[in-house]
Order: structure tokens, then C-alpha cells, then sequence
């Protein structure tokens, strides 16, 4: 990462190798998921419910 830092910005090495990134989950729960798109409807970008389920590998249950 540090390598990177010093290639594509103008932080400097040093600084760099203190830096530390934070990681993301790559799981996906439906239940957090869907709460997001009926916060979408409750706050009118959506116009109607959206029930993510069939969006997600596997066809996760909300």
C-alpha cells in the first residue's frame, strides 16, 4: 500500500508507512441491506418498496 500512496498521491514514504487503510466486509447481510432501500422509501427515493432478496447471490432472505 505504502508503494502505491508514493506512486499515485503526494504523500511521502514515511508518512505512508504509518498510514493504515481500513478493510471492508465481504459479506452482505439482508437484513441491513433491506433496511437501506426501506429507508430509501421512507425518505422518497423510492417510489415503491423494494424487497432486495432476489437482488443477492444466492436469493438471501430479508
Amino acid at each position: 500500500m505504502a508503494a502505491a500512496l508514493g506512486e499515485y498521491t503526494k504523500i511521502d514514504a514515511a508518512t505512508a508507512a504509518t498510514m493504515k487503510l481500513g478493510g471492508f466486509s465481504t459479506s452482505v447481510d439482508p437484513v441491513r441491506v433491506q433496511r437501506v432501500a426501506d429507508l430509501m422509501l421512507e425518505f422518497g427515493y423510492l417510489k415503491q418498496r423494494l424487497d432486495v432478496a432476489p437482488l443477492l447471490a444466492g436469493g438471501a432472505a430479508s
